[in-house]
């Protein structure tokens, strides 16, 4: 479960989960599988682009990989175990290394997965500035002006790539980090909604329950049941 939406762990997957997301993986019908944490602030020393890794714009959160190309990250994970297992001399500079290969890779895959069309450097960047800027600006003429085209330019890109315009992706983006909070359960509803720019808490139930036709406190008490009682 990423997010709140469930997916299926099959072989040969690697999936892509960013900070603060609510996620949860059972794995027991598996023998075996790598779990790679890394702090955010590092992945520019490994990835250029990492922001495309992750960009929900632009790619799923995950990749099926082909045989050859999971036994090459197998290979990798592996020697970075080994390393990180042995004090063995410029230990730090063969990790970084391997890790280094190992986003090469991965970058490899994922602009073969979204073909590295033209559209995707501007959804990129469209949600870079939405995950920025979400909380005190919700209006598309503001991400437009920062791309340097027109609201209508805007909204026809993501139609025609994602299907939504983008005041959908705008208010999708603000309902999944209410959902984070509701779910995390340490706020009261109404400091949630002036904590995602609501100044009306009445207007935040409305605008809750008209996207997930339960109100907030509902939510909170039977979806975070439901997810809890997963071991999330």
């Amino acid at each position: 479960m990423i997010d709140f939406k469930e997916y299926k762990i099959s072989d040969h997957i690697i999936f892509f989960i960013t900070p603060k997301t609510v996620h949860s993986f059972s794995i027991a019908d598996f023998s075996c599988c790598w779990v790679l944490t890394m702090d955010i602030k590092y992945l520019g020393l490994f990835s250029d682009n990492y922001q495309t890794l992750f960009c929900p714009f632009t790619t799923l959160p995950y990749s099926n990989l082909s045989a050859n190309i999971y036994e090459y990250l197998n290979l990798i994970l592996s020697n970075i175990k080994q390393e990180f297992e042995n004090n063995y001399i410029k230990r730090k500079e063969a990790i970084n290394t391997l890790t280094k290969l190992l986003f090469i890779q991965i970058e490899r895959l994922r602009v073969i997965e979204n073909k590295a069309s033209s559209y995707t450097n501007h959804l990129t960047i469209f949600y870079s500035l939405l995950e920025e800027n979400f909380i005190t600006d919700k209006h598309v003429s503001t991400y437009a002006s920062k791309l340097n085209i027109t609201s209508k330019q805007l909204n026809r890109l993501c139609l025609t790539y994602l299907n939504k315009n983008a005041s959908k992706l705008i208010e999708e983006r603000v309902n999944l980090e209410a959902m984070r909070l509701l779910y995390h359960g340490d706020l009261p509803v109404k400091e949630i909604a002036f904590n995602l720019g609501f100044e009306d808490p009445s207007y935040f139930n409305r605008y809750f329950k008209r996207i997930n036709n339960v109100t907030p406190n509902e939510f909170k008490t039977v979806v975070s049941e439901k997810f809890h009682s997963m071991g999330v």
